[in-house]
């Protein structure tokens, strides 16, 4: 019953640093399992979701958390996503290096390089 009103008291943070330190672990040999910065695990364990992309992330690094503390994963996310406040869903933005570059990929151009390729294969060839 103790345990369960603890549970309750917890926040995620609190309950992904009890899980690490019942298994002695320290914050960086946690996070050269997971292949992370300290810092985003320290970031886990003070409730600070500010330090990530999206929440999708999140949820990601959680899971893989709480495997390599044998803490429910489910429940973890759960308590992730029932508070609002945790949500960091920033703008992902997905872009094409070409046009980033400035550079357009044009049917000419596109055209102009298939010369070019022509031209070079008739001059080593012949």
């Amino acid at each position: 019953m103790k345990n369960q009103e603890n549970k309750k008291i917890l926040k995620l943070g609190q309950r992904l640093k009890a899980a690490r330190e019942a298994k002695g672990l320290t914050v960086e040999q946690l996070a050269g399992q997971m292949n992370l910065p300290s810092l985003k695990v320290t970031a886990l364990e003070e409730d600070d979701y500010d330090k990530f992309e999206a929440s999708i992330y999140v949820t990601g690094i959680l899971r893989l958390y709480c495997r390599l503390v044998q803490m429910d994963e489910g429940e973890a996310i759960a308590l992730f996503y029932k508070d609002p406040s945790n949500r960091t869903d920033k703008e992902v933005k997905i872009t094409n290096s070409l046009s980033d570059s400035g550079m357009k990929q044009s049917p000419l151009m596109v055209l102009g390089l298939l010369i070019a390729v022509v031209i070079l294969a008739y001059v080593l060839f012949t």
